[in-house]
């Protein structure tokens, strides 16, 4: 197969354009040359490379945070964990916060092991796309972790980023 270069170049800047403003090869001036004949394999791979670029990446987008177990309250000295998820191409990358202060963990999970009272906040995690370079983050997630103290029990719980306890 041959190609009309006058043809591709027509192709691309159709692409490159919206459909209401048509464009004449002769009134664009790229830095490629791309008014020159082009190999037809260098051809596609320069066509498939912009539409996997062009087409693909999305997002994120329905940035969501789950806890397991999912309850109100977690005993003192129990395992949490987090999961955020996203609809992205390409994956998303993930950034965790406690009470919006930034937590060194990266990555979809979170897990809070043996965990104690003063890990009780407003959790929540933050998608970005590398290729879209749009961050997304979820909504504010709730743990209260409750302990025991001598006398009985001690409870704990977060209301609008405050902490307030109660003794038994």
């Amino acid at each position: 197969m041959t190609w009309d270069h006058t043809a591709v170049t027509c192709l691309i800047l159709s692409v490159l354009s919206p459909a209401s403003a048509p464009v004449s090869p002769s009134a664009v001036s790229l830095d490629l040359d791309i008014m020159c004949p082009i190999p037809h394999t260098d051809l596609m791979q320069l066509l498939t490379s912009f539409l996997l670029v062009f087409l693909v990446a999305d997002g994120p987008e329905n940035t969501l945070l789950t806890i397991s177990p999912s309850k109100h309250e977690h005993v003192k000295g129990s395992d949490v964990q987090m999961f955020c998820s996203a609809v992205s191409s390409p994956d998303a990358s993930f950034q965790w916060f406690v009470n919006e202060n930034p937590l060194p963990d990266t990555g979809p999970e979170l897990r809070l092991m043996s965990v104690q009272t003063h890990q009780s906040g407003s959790y929540s995690c933050q998608t970005f796309n590398s290729k879209t370079l749009r961050y997304e983050t979820s909504q504010p997630l709730a743990l209260s972790v409750i302990g025991e103290s001598e006398k009985g029990f001690t409870f704990q719980w977060w209301n609008q980023n405050t902490l307030h306890t109660a003794a038994n």
